[in-house]
């Protein structure tokens, strides 16, 4: 029963995400029309909430369009407007539809989050002279377009549905185990290790110190009985500074926590032996507090 709240839950925070998403979002064209292979610049602007960060590691892509290059710009801070330039290319005529895709984006907490491209039609002609090609539907800044967000809640509702008929079958049908609790210290310590034994050389770094930090974080907030993980960098460091032992160096762990900020916001790229150091300085602090 506990398995069906928490899917409840789940579902009612995805229809809240979806239902207030604040960013505000434009389209522009850098032409009117276009020859079939021609490079188009499609430049989407959004404005996000304060120190949100657009990664420029986006996967995109339309049907009638291919996408040759992205390039992220970040034009101002206050408000936080970023820029996204698609350069894209179309292989057939007629009235095509560029159709909503989804960016990711980073929150200011460090949490992931993601808006839809709005709608878009664009005319891709034989000749260049043809009068009938033009841009339709291009708005000024305004919220997610509503078409997307039907299309996910209906997504939501169906996984929801299913997911609930089959904890009930599984409710009914095995034998409830009894689960042995494991302490927090040999749990930590598991997870980092099933981490480490993913492909270091080829793992995203901001996903490796971002899982690293949350294992860590858990760690100490079981263990002290403190909310670890809703601290800023500055007070997690106060906190823990006060459980080192002499043997460890405060300076090195004020280092070590400065890393993390700057691979997970300033898409900073460690080397192998980097990652290599601070896993093993993490696995050095949960063994030792």
């Amino acid at each position: 029963m506990k398995k069906i709240i928490f899917t409840a839950f789940f579902v009612l925070m995805a229809f809240a995400t979806f239902s207030f998403a604040q960013e505000k979002i434009s389209t522009t064209f850098n032409k009117t029309n276009a020859l079939v292979g021609d490079i188009i610049e499609m430049v989407v602007t959004v404005e996000l909430e304060q120190e949100a960060y657009v990664s420029s590691k986006q996967n995109l892509s339309f049907n009638n369009f291919d996408i040759r290059n992205i390039t992220v710009r970040h034009l101002s801070i206050s408000p936080n407007i970023f820029e996204l330039v698609l350069e894209i290319a179309a292989y057939k005529t007629g009235e095509l539809a560029i159709e909503p895709t989804v960016v990711f984006y980073i929150n200011s907490d460090g949490t992931n989050n993601l808006f839809f491209t709005p709608y878009q039609t664009f005319s891709i002609v034989s000749s260049i002279n043809d009068n009938k090609a033009q841009i339709r539907d291009l708005k000024p800044p305004r919220k997610l377009s509503i078409e997307p967000f039907y299309f996910v809640l209906m997504i939501l509702i169906i996984l929801i549905i299913a997911s609930l008929a089959f904890l009930i079958y599984k409710d009914f049908s095995e034998p409830k185990k009894v689960e042995t609790p494991v302490d927090p210290q040999t749990a930590a310590l598991n997870s980092l290790n099933e981490l480490y034994q993913t492909d270091m050389k080829n793992i995203d770094s901001r996903l490796f110190y971002y899982v690293m930090s949350g294992i860590l974080r858990e760690y100490i907030s079981l263990k002290y009985n403190c909310n670890a993980m809703e601290m800023t960098t500055r007070e997690f460091f106060e906190s823990i500074k006060k459980i080192l032992p002499h043997n460890i160096d405060e300076k090195e762990v004020a280092k070590y926590l400065k890393l993390f900020n700057i691979v997970r916001y300033a898409a900073f790229e460690p080397g192998y032996e980097e990652n290599e150091k601070s896993y093993a300085f993490t696995k050095m602090l949960l063994e030792t507090l």
